[in-house]
């Protein structure tokens, strides 16, 4: 979920470019976003202030790129779905001309991210509780005030 609609600023398609980057990084990652900490409030008000999942080593630059734009904290300044589907075009059309560095860049993460999946497969995060709730906004709305470092967030 955007960082702006956590903080129950209306849906927007700027949001929807947030949740594709999202989506963009699950690809490259093969794991759910923050898979690996405790899925609570707290991680609420990480994302709030800016935590976004880590690009996955390898990804190529452009891409990664990609992904990191959509997730600006500033949704004025995210790409139009029209400016993604424009930038992936140009990913897959430059493969298919055979651009050298652009095969070999994706290709070469490719494997880096299977070679991860196995290792991946085999963590156990025993500290990690997983909510297997949706934070949807009924959830958000119950939450009247929270205080963190001094800031009262009025209804997130």
């Amino acid at each position: 979920m955007a960082p702006e609609v956590l903080r129950r600023n209306s849906y927007s398609k700027a949001a929807d470019v947030y949740s594709f980057g999202i989506i963009l990084w699950e690809l490259t990652s093969c794991r759910m976003p923050f898979s690996d900490v405790r899925q609570d409030i707290h991680l609420v008000y990480e994302i709030i202030e800016g935590r976004r999942p880590k690009i996955v080593e390898g990804t190529p630059p452009a891409f990664a790129k990609l992904i990191q734009d959509c997730w600006n904290p500033d949704p004025n300044l995210r790409p139009t779905m029209e400016e993604v589907r424009n930038r992936i075009w140009k990913f897959s059309n430059s493969m298919i001309k055979g651009n050298r560095k652009d095969v070999f860049g994706f290709k070469a993460a490719e494997e880096k991210r299977c070679l991860s999946l196995l290792t991946i497969s085999k963590q156990i995060y025993p500290q990690v509780i997983h909510s297997q709730r949706i934070w949807n906004e009924s959830h958000i709305l119950r939450l009247p005030f929270l205080v963190k470092n001094g800031t009262v967030f009025k209804n997130l």
